[in-house]
């Protein structure tokens, strides 16, 4: 049998060896609300530290290159979830320079992302005159509701007054959404599905209700949901799992207090329940350094993506249940259990001795 140890010298010397798990320096058996707060503040500055001048993002970073992806096709979807991640962090953290590179990316929306096509109508669609989608509306009007709600500033209510009316455009009357869109031609593609789009639209819908208060939007709000936690299971097949939807309930959380149906609560909370089951648990075998990530078996590497956005959705169940007096241990442990997953997994100072550009 072979056992192998890594360590590393502790920062300033001393001669004090850190023991290292999967390049991690010194792994934390518990976090405080603190470390949840530094690791906000760290990611913000990270986020801030990609913008390009332009008020574009550096996607992929490579740091034992210290160099970024090539240039390629630019994901306004991506752009426009990363600014209201910017736009939530300037409600926590109160850093000008956050707030500053928030506006400055809804900016980049406003002056580039917005065809000819769309500026001619009541609505406003993101992409280019052959196409545009769902998607990329549907959070930028999220982020811009996050930001005016962060910071008072209404400068981009016009348009997301428009996203808004895109997305009532796009709805279908069984509340689902036709994700595409030709602006040149003023046609709707329903028939192909992109993952994530309808719930983002949904959640958008509940963002802008509750930052304008405009009426129009809760019985679209109302049929998105009935549609998302009803008829897109109703089939055979539909009774045995659950598909990628922690934005219907990153969406339940937001929904106004007449929308407070037991049915999203219920879906939200097997959402919760099924997150649990396939979480990682300590001291499970060759992945328990890795408790609190999602795994499908112990032959795939969890990845962080999928912990972060699970956590927003049972943040949001978490919350939603203890409006109702329903919160339970399982349901906070998902969430406490994740969190600590993602600040041990974040790259701090005392983890990149390794990287060309610490």
């Amino acid at each position: 049998r072979v056992r192998l140890q890594a360590f590393v010298e502790a920062p300033g010397g001393k001669g004090k060896a850190l023991p290292v798990q999967r390049l991690r320096a010194n792994p934390p058996k518990k976090i405080t609300a603190a470390d949840v707060r530094l690791a906000v503040t760290r990611a913000a500055n990270y986020v801030v530290r990609q913008m390009r001048d332009d008020g574009k993002f550096e996607y992929i970073y490579y740091p034992l290159e210290d160099s970024h992806s090539p240039p390629g096709e630019y994901s306004l979807p991506r752009h426009a979830g990363t600014t209201w991640f910017l736009a939530l962090a300037t409600k926590t953290t109160g850093d000008k320079r956050v707030s500053a590179a928030a506006d400055k990316a809804i900016t980049y929306l406003a002056a580039n992302a917005v065809p000819d096509a769309c500026r001619r109508t009541p609505y406003a669609c993101l992409g280019s005159d052959k196409h545009a989608d769902l998607g990329s509306a549907a959070l930028a009007a999220v982020a811009i509701s996050e930001y005016q709600q962060a910071t008072g500033n209404k400068s981009y209510a016009r348009l997301a007054h428009r996203l808004g009316s895109f997305i009532l455009y796009m709805q279908k009357p069984n509340g689902d959404f036709c994700h595409q869109y030709a602006p040149d031609r003023k046609e709707r593609n329903c028939e192909e599905i992109l993952l994530y789009y309808s719930g983002e639209a949904t959640l958008a819908l509940a963002k802008l209700y509750k930052a304008t208060g405009d009426e129009r939007y809760l019985p679209a709000l109302e049929r998105a949901m009935d549609f998302l936690v009803g008829e897109k299971y109703d089939f055979f097949l539909g009774q045995f799992f659950i598909s990628e939807d922690h934005w219907t309930c990153i969406a339940a959380d937001v929904l106004p207090e007449s929308l407070n149906k037991e049915t999203y609560a219920r879906f939200c909370y097997a959402f919760s329940a099924l997150n649990r089951r396939a979480q990682v648990r300590p001291g499970q075998g060759i992945m328990g350094d890795l408790s609190g990530a999602f795994s499908i078996t112990p032959f795939f590497m969890p990845h962080n993506t999928p912990v972060g956005s699970r956590t927003e959705a049972n943040v949001g169940t978490l919350l939603l249940a203890r409006r109702r007096g329903e919160e339970t241990p399982e349901l906070r442990a998902v969430v406490m259990d994740a969190l600590r997953f993602l600040v041990d997994h974040m790259i701090k100072p005392d983890s990149a001795w390794h990287y060309k550009n610490p």
